[in-house]
């Protein structure tokens, strides 16, 4: 009687066990560093040449002053990119105040006509179901430049329960709207697919054109990380590139040849010491977090 009790018993505990170890999400973490255990066992995964990354660094704020650094040599970056011929510049912080030189970072911004600005919602920690959902805005852009640019979005970013960063929300909704990640933005206009025609089918994919984007359960992509910092994209001092355009006209010789910015997706950041948002990933603990629209965009291309 005992044995066939057991027997009947058996399976309803397997199955509470099983429903356990889901609600308290014991397994989360071990999945998440067996995720970190095959992005390092996979071969070197390669990356797009049409994207760099523009750091506002150490030495670009012992050159040109201390942060934020004046705005008038923000728009002689754009300056520089633009009519270098890149393809996209993509700002990764924000305009929230008026400063002295807003006319001529303006007037820079509306003149590239490919310049991308972000903005921050504050996320309805109630609503973390399918999709993202937000409450309104932690962080936006004044008005005239918000105006000026060719587009904006936001760049929300969930950390796992260990504290890395591996994943993010292409599409917050607000107020029955959805809007779309910076990079995936400037990625869609880059290959000539309107983010406004994207499918969203929730915890599996957005479809648009020839892409299909897999998403979690919790309708985030997960970053398709290409490898460490240092190695994965070209980087470039944004003094250096500021210099560069400068030069002619003080009778400097300039440090690099503009033209290889030609057709270049240009994100630029802040890495300076004191100044960086640097998250932990599955190749680093601290990683400048900037780079995740390098990665998004590679993986798009």
């Amino acid at each position: 009687k005992t044995a066939k009790l057991f027997r009947y018993l058996i399976l309803p505990i397997a199955a509470i066990a099983v429903l356990l170890v889901s609600y308290l999400r014991l397994a989360d973490n071990y999945e998440l560093e067996t995720l970190d255990f095959r992005f390092h066992l996979r071969p070197a995964h390669a990356t797009t040449d049409k994207v760099v990354l523009i750091e506002i660094g150490d030495d670009t704020l012992k050159n040109l002053g201390q942060w934020p650094i004046a705005r008038n040599y923000h728009a002689l970056l754009i300056k520089a990119l633009s009519e270098s011929g890149a393809k996209s510049i993509i700002f990764d912080m924000f305009f929230s105040e008026a400063r002295e030189y807003d006319d001529d970072l303006e007037s820079a911004i509306r003149d590239a006509k490919n310049v991308y600005m972000p903005f921050v919602f504050e996320l309805d920690p109630k609503k973390r179901g399918s999709f993202a959902s937000a409450t309104g805005y932690a962080g936006k852009n004044i008005l005239r430049f918000s105006l000026a640019n060719k587009g904006e979005g936001q760049i929300n970013i969930f950390p796992d329960l260990d504290g890395k960063f591996r994943r993010i929300p292409l599409l917050v909704n607000y107020g029955g709207s959805w809007y779309p990640y910076i990079s995936f933005l400037a990625a869609c206009d880059y290959l000539g697919l309107p983010v406004k025609d994207a499918v969203i089918v929730p915890g599996k994919e957005i479809s648009l054109g020839s892409l299909r984007i897999p998403l979690d359960d919790s309708s985030n992509m997960i970053i398709n990380f290409s490898g460490k910092w240092a190695t994965a994209y070209k980087h470039y001092s944004y003094s250096d590139i500021v210099q560069s355009y400068a030069a002619p006209a003080i009778g400097q010789k300039p440090i690099l040849d503009l033209n290889l910015f030609k057709d270049k997706v240009c994100v630029v950041g802040l890495t300076a010491t004191g100044t960086v948002d640097l998250h932990p990933n599955p190749f680093e603990t601290l990683y400048p977090g900037f780079g995740i629209h390098a990665e998004l965009f590679n993986s798009l291309l």
